[in-house]
């Protein structure tokens, strides 16, 4: 090694020596100026949430310490989004212990420092809300409210709702929507006449009460059953609870099978349903390609719902006999004739992404087979002509040879009296003949 290598690496030994010795020296010097004088704090003097009355800076560095450190262990900070909610660290708050009370003013109430690292929190919401990447969160508004969840240290469960850091054109956004049904002139003016639902959040929606408002008179049974099963349909693509669900006897010929959501006021048949989320939503309603279009507005669900149809099944019309005594032997009426019945589970299946994270059993549709009646004769069948019976004794070839030779006379007969016949008109003709020539 060259002598001029060895003395630098000498000077830096040197200098860092001098360093730590210096530090140490007047570090010492500072914070035993600082914080072991025998100047205390006066009365009501508070540092965050605690109390400092008389207490040393020492003290209060220690009793400060103790109190974040048993916060941190005992706090709950929960993220929460609609319906999606997760503890956090704790540790994503770095208190600034010596600077709160560097900074304290005796005999009143001081800030505890606290701050939130940005891309900490970014860090933190990725990994727990992944699907959240592309949903614009005004992250410095919530960093600075949670650095100032740690200047109270309670220790007490925090929720933060990370729906009230979305902008408001993500509040007013597409949460769900349908296109079904087929709509009427007298339901398309219904609708743009009620064009909209509020569904308020912890409230429950009943489809009758919501109707009755209107005061409509105007719709059919068909047309309302339309629209409820439209509302039904958009409610499975949501994590709404569904309380009360009827069916009608036969699926309607216009809504398709495991969507039907049958109302009837005066039968107190329902559709009601419950918003569990801390957030209100808005249910729109259009006409579209003569269908309509359900459309559910508010802050975007965290997972994905979709209805799911299992478990159908075919069920068979058996045949039920009457019989009818006024009715000719051997006819058959068809009174009414068989269809069949289907049945089929409705569930609804809830996904994170593409994971699936559960599935619920919402319905089960039962839709019975109807029966075929037929009418049949119940009179006893005609009688059978009855045969004469025939003599033991009697030789019927005798018989038939004698009707054969009478047939056979009968004939000869004939042939002799027509020839005679044929020679009485030759002989009538010459006689006349001969007068006329004596003339």
């Amino acid at each position: 090694m060259k002598k001029k290598d060895t003395v630098k690496i000498a000077a830096m030994f040197t200098m860092l020596t001098l360093y730590f010795i210096g530090f140490s020296y007047y570090g010492t010097a500072v914070y035993e100026k600082f914080f072991q004088s025998n100047e205390r704090f006066d009365e009501e003097t508070m540092i965050g949430s605690e109390s400092f009355d008389h207490a040393t800076k020492v003290e209060a560095m220690r009793t400060l310490t103790e109190k974040v450190t048993a916060w941190q262990l005992d706090a709950v900070l929960t993220f929460q989004y609609v319906e999606k909610s997760v503890n956090i660290s704790t540790n994503l708050i770095e208190f600034q212990i010596e600077k709160s009370i560097e900074k304290a003013v005796t005999g009143q109430k001081n800030e505890l420092y606290t701050i939130v690292s940005r891309e900490r929190l970014q860090a933190e919401l990725d990994e727990q809300f992944p699907l959240l990447r592309d949903t614009p969160l005004d992250l410095e508004t919530l960093a600075s409210d949670i650095a100032d969840i740690g200047d109270y240290l309670k220790p007490e469960e925090t929720v933060i709702d990370l729906t009230l850091y979305v902008n408001e054109e993500a509040k007013q956004s597409i949460a769900a929507e349908v296109l079904t049904g087929t709509v009427t002139e007298s339901l398309r003016a219904f609708i743009k006449t009620n064009p909209s639902i509020r569904v308020k959040s912890g409230g429950v929606v009943s489809f009758n009460q919501w109707f009755s408002a209107t005061q409509s008179r105007e719709l059919t049974k068909e047309s309302i059953n339309i629209l409820s099963s439209a509302l039904y349909q958009l409610v499975m693509k949501t994590n709404f609870a569904v309380l009360e669900k009827n069916q009608s006897m036969a699926l309607p010929d216009k809504i398709d099978l495991g969507y039907e959501a049958k109302v009837a006021e005066g039968n107190g048949q329902d559709f009601i349903f419950l918003n569990e989320n801390e957030t209100s939503y808005t249910v729109e309603w259009q006409v579209i390609d003569g269908k309509v279009y359900s459309v559910l507005k508010g802050i975007p669900f965290y997972y994905t719902y979709t209805p799911v149809l299992k478990n159908k099944a075919e069920l068979r019309p058996r045949t039920i006999l009457r019989f009818d005594p006024d009715m000719p032997y051997g006819t058959t009426r068809v009174e009414q004739f068989g269809e069949s019945g289907v049945m089929i589970d409705v569930y609804r299946q809830t996904r994170e992404g593409t994971l699936k994270r559960k599935e619920e059993k919402v319905a089960e549709d039962f839709y019975l087979p109807v029966h075929q009646i037929e009418w049949h004769s119940s009179q006893d069948p005609p009688p059978e002509p009855e045969l004469q019976p025939l003599d033991p004794n009697t030789d019927t070839t005798d018989e038939n040879k004698e009707a054969n030779e009478e047939t056979s006379t009968n004939a000869g007969t004939d042939s002799m009296t027509e020839q005679n016949t044929v020679e009485e008109k030759r002989e009538l003709r010459r006689q006349s003949q001969t007068k006329d020539d004596g003339q």
